[in-house]
């Protein structure tokens, strides 16, 4: 049986971080992704903005699944650097998603629940957003 393979970006994170874990205790060949604070984690850096990095990464690691994590998910940041966050949380991550689809590497997207204000959950994905 081939080896399990898996990326995980944002692995310097809170949540890249554990999902990183959960794929090695289960065996996989999981590899953290990460920009800032790769190099005292353990992790490889990658700046997802960069299309030739990414690449590269997906050639040099081979992965069969990308869990892709990464993004800025502060609400302050997001209201004050929206240029610097687009990038980040849409063009790479759509980038990153033509990349998957072109090589048939699964990509599993993990999205903030950032867009509820946390009075009414669980939430449902046609609940409208608050603050709106």
């Amino acid at each position: 049986m081939a080896t399990k393979r898996v990326l995980v970006t944002g692995a310097s994170g809170l949540l890249g971080r554990e999902v990183l874990k959960q794929f090695k205790n289960r065996g996989w060949n999981a590899t953290g992704l990460a920009y800032s604070r790769a190099e005292e984690a353990g992790l490889v850096r990658v700046d997802l903005r960069d299309k030739v990095e990414v690449e590269r990464a997906l050639s040099d690691l081979s992965p069969s699944v990308v869990v892709h994590c990464a993004a800025e998910r502060r609400p302050d940041v997001v209201d004050t650097q929206k240029e610097a966050v687009l990038l980040l949380n849409v063009t790479a991550t759509d980038q990153l998603a033509k990349l998957c689809g072109e090589r048939r590497i699964a990509l599993v997207y993990i999205s903030t629940d950032y867009v509820f204000d946390g009075t009414k959950p669980p939430y449902k994905p046609e609940d409208p957003p608050q603050p709106p």
